[in-house]
Order: structure tokens, then sequence, then C-alpha cells
């Protein structure tokens, strides 16, 4: 009951109390023991800590441990007993193998409370082995019976973008069909497939994975990306389901699709008169664009933004200099079988589609 009372009292300071930072530090943070300094600054008083994971409350003491020196000082206290060492009995359901959000709260005696000063913080909670491991790379597809009578094999199939499962979830929301489902969540489905990871060949492109993107024209009439990442084609999987959710789309049931596009802007010096003397750029800009998708044709075509030949790219993607040019032809061909028109696409078969290599 009093740890009932402290939950549901802390919950109502979260509503009240305008945050800023306490007086503090985390010196260890694990998922099942937080230890570190609070207190409240140019006060003796000792206050209590409270530790929070993905905003659930998971524990809770005092900040009463002799500390040294420096943290009295810090604190601006007649006193040293400003330490806090918390072990934390984890939930079973947050033993996910998942990063967590971690905050933690220094409870003042009159009611009011700030964050401690480096939180929050991201802490890897451990998979407890009673349920199946998350997927272990970026761009991993995961499976499970659809939830309509006789056509369950059909299957739906997500994304993993390293944090959570990417989906287009059909008819429960068909305005706004992309959702990002924690796997905890995903993985109490009791008809869910075995995770896979896509055949892939280890090339990298530079491109822009953000809602909108800033362009350069170079004087071949090409666009490339003046920001963004360099990665490998897994890692551009994920970031690209992960922007379709960023821009969102319409869910249909039926396999045409029209893809969620980015956005980007670039100054082109085309329309210029080509024996002028000089020429004032002319800026191009284009917004977002939502898409249509059903769970496959969503997964394709994140994956088919890792190929710079694919018609719905990541803004400004280009082949990184150092690599095989054999090896990037042999990438964009198995693109261009797995979303080829003319091949039935279903979530069964694109599962399947994509473990086989059709180079």
């Amino acid at each position: 009951m009093k740890i009932l009372r402290l939950a549901i009292s802390a919950s109502a300071l979260l509503l009240t109390c305008q945050l800023s930072n306490a007086k503090g530090w985390v010196d260890i943070a694990q998922h099942n023991r937080f230890a570190g300094w609070a207190c409240r600054s140019g006060s003796a008083q000792i206050v209590d800590v409270h530790i929070y994971a993905n905003g659930r409350i998971i524990g809770a003491g005092k900040a009463a441990n002799p500390r040294e020196e420096a943290v009295k000082n810090a604190c601006g206290s007649s006193s040293h007993s400003h330490g806090f060492d918390i072990p934390v009995a984890t939930p079973p359901d947050m033993l996910d193998g998942t990063m967590k959000d971690i905050v933690i709260y220094a409870i003042y005696n009159d009611g009011s409370h700030e964050k401690i000063e480096n939180t929050p913080m991201r802490v890897q909670f451990p998979h407890s082995g009673t349920s199946t491991p998350p997927p272990a790379n970026f761009g991993d597809i995961v499976g499970r019976d659809l939830d309509v009578t006789g056509l369950g094999y059909v299957g739906h199939i997500g994304i993993w973008d390293g944090e959570m499962v990417v989906e287009a979830i059909g008819f429960k929301d068909s305005r706004d069909t992309i959702k990002r489902t924690p796997w905890s969540a995903y993985n109490s489905n009791p008809t869910k497939w075995q995770t896979i990871s896509p055949v892939t060949i280890n090339v990298r492109h530079k491109y822009c994975h953000a809602k909108e993107c800033l362009l350069t024209e170079l004087d071949n009439g090409d666009l490339v990306s003046m920001t963004g990442s360099t990665h490998g084609v897994r890692e551009m999987a994920a970031k690209s389901a992960y922007v379709k959710f960023l821009i969102g789309a319409e869910y249909t049931a039926t396999a045409q699709s029209s893809a969620a596009k980015q956005g980007y802007r670039y100054y082109t010096k085309r329309h210029c008169f080509p024996f002028g003397s000089s020429c004032q750029p002319r800026q191009v800009k284009s917004k977002p664009t939502r898409g249509i998708y059903r769970c496959d044709t969503f997964v394709l075509d994140a994956w088919g933004g890792t190929s710079a030949l694919y018609s719905n790219t990541l803004s400004g993607v280009k082949a990184a200099p150092f690599e095989n040019r054999n090896n990037l032809d042999k990438w964009y061909k198995q693109i261009d079988s797995l979303t080829a028109w003319h091949r039935l696409q279903t979530p069964k078969n694109v599962y399947d589609n994509m473990q086989r290599a059709w180079w």
C-alpha cells in the first residue's frame, strides 16, 4: 500500500509541477540498481528519490548515505548525507532486452520535485529468457499470423528499427497506419513468426534520414545529400522505416501503394540564361508526402530505400566512393527483384523472398 501511495503521489507531481534540474548525479545506472547523489541546492534536507523507466515508476528510496566532501560542497549543504544506492525489483515484463528511458527525480519535503542533472538517460534492460528476445539487427523482419479467420497464413509483417517494430497496422487506424510497437507488446502475440534477417551485401551509402533534407545540385544535375549519414543497408532500411513513420501514411488493403516521400530543398542554376555573366540560384522546395501502404508494401518500400536506383530512395542517396561496383550492382539487382511489379506480393511472400539472394 505504501508503494502504491508513492506511485500515485509521484504521478500527481508529474502533472502539476514545472520541472528543472536538481543537484545530483547518477553514478551507477543498471536495470536493477541505481546509485548516485541528490540534494536540494543550499539545503541539508534529505530528499526522496523516485526512479522511472519509460514513464513507469520502478523504484524509490532516500538520498541519505554519506558522500564525499565534493558532494557536500556541490549541494551547498552542511551535511554529507546526500547519497543513494537503490536496488530495483525490475518488473518481469520490462526484462525484454530493449533500451529504456530513465528519469530520476529528487522529491523535496514541500512536495515539489526536480529531475537529477544527468537524466533522462538510456539504460539497457536484459532479456529474461522467458520470452523471445528482440531482433538482433537493424532492418530485421518480424511477422505473425493475420488476425482474420481463415487468412492467418497470409500474415502480417513489420520491420525492426533498432528500438521498436515499425508496422502498417491496418484497419485499426487507416488514416494513420504506421505505428511503432514496443517489443514487449509485439512479443506477446501467440502467433508470431520467427524473426528473419534479410539477405544483404555489405555495401554502404551516404543519404539523408530526415523528414526534410538539404540537397545540393552537382554540375551534372544529380542531387546529393548535404547532411545525413553513411551506413550499411541494414541501418538504411531501419532509418527509412522510421522516416516513413515520421511522415505518416494511410492504409490500403490492396497491393497498390504510394510511397511516403521526404521533403527536400536545394538551389538550382538550371533556369539561368546560358550566356549570362551571372546567375542568382533559385531555391527548389518539396514538402514531405504522406504514403499509402499495406504492411508488406511498407516493408518493401523501407528496404527499397537502400538502393540508389529505386524510385523511392532516401533523399540524396549516393554509394560511398570506396564501395565495390560489383557488390553495388548485385545489391541493386536484389532490390529490383524484391520489388518487381510482376511479383506476387503478400506478407508471407515478402517474408520468404527477403531470405533469398536474387542476384
